[in-house]
Parts: C-alpha cells; sequence; structure tokens
C-alpha cells in the first residue's frame, strides 16, 4: 500500500498553482491525465512539497503492473527553495515508497542540473535522451 502525497484528483489544483509560481503555463492535458491517473492508484503517486500554504516543489512516481521498476517524474522546485534540499527529498520519499512496493528499480529522466543531485543519492547516469515534440499539422 503507497501513501501517496496527493490522494483525491481534486488535490492537484496544487500543481497548477505551482505551475503559476514558476510562471510556466499550467498544462491542462498534463493534468487532465495525472487526474485521470490517479483514479488507479496503484499505478502513480503525487507528491507537492509546502512551505506554509505554498506548494514549493512537485514530483510523482509512476508504477506498472508485473514489472520491476517505476519511473519518477515531475520533478521541479521554485528557485528561491532549490540549494535546500527539497528535491532530493522529493526523490528519496518516492524511492522509500517504491521499495515498500518492492520496486528493485527506479528510473528518471531529468535535466542535466539534476544529474548531480541523484548521483548523490546514489543514482547512476545510463544514457542520455532526446526529446522531440510533434507539431499538430
Amino acid at each position: 500500500m503507497r501513501n501517496g502525497g496527493l490522494t483525491a484528483p481534486a488535490e492537484l489544483e496544487a500543481l497548477e498553482r505551482f505551475d503559476q509560481s514558476l510562471e510556466e503555463q499550467p498544462s491542462a492535458a498534463r493534468l487532465q491525465g495525472l487526474r485521470q491517473e490517479m483514479t488507479h492508484p496503484e499505478s502513480l503517486s503525487v507528491f507537492v512539497a509546502w512551505h506554509q500554504e505554498r506548494p514549493v516543489s512537485k514530483a510523482w512516481i509512476r508504477y506498472y503492473p508485473n514489472r520491476t521498476f517505476a519511473d519518477l517524474w515531475g520533478g521541479g522546485t521554485l528557485p528561491e527553495y532549490r540549494r535546500r534540499g527539497v528535491y532530493g527529498a522529493l526523490v528519496s520519499v518516492r524511492a522509500a515508497e517504491a521499495r515498500q512496493c518492492g520496486v528493485q528499480y527506479l528510473t528518471v529522466d531529468a535535466l542535466p542540473t539534476s544529474q548531480p543531485i541523484l548521483e548523490r543519492i546514489g543514482f547512476e547516469r545510463l544514457t542520455t535522451t532526446t526529446p522531440y515534440t510533434l507539431e499538430p499539422r
């Protein structure tokens, strides 16, 4: 049984407020997808780190039935809260939850700025990815 940070799809509004705090355009499609995934709590846990009543960092973990790995996604921290261990704490809490669920391996597709943090925690870089987007015609 996972504890997961957020337990109700309505709580994802915190992620929308977080994206606005980062001056990023909230992704309605991403939030809708996460809301849908949260109806199957065995496949997703969403975490938000708070300072007082303000979301300052976010992250989630996806689980797959009958697989020995899970994926870490969505990690992001407000600039004024970086270098305080918040991102690392969210990685650690997701890793601990994954261990409790019997997951043997974690994958993360992270920005280069996250690499030193992940390596300090014990992750090993296996490869790199090149992101692409397909524009609608």
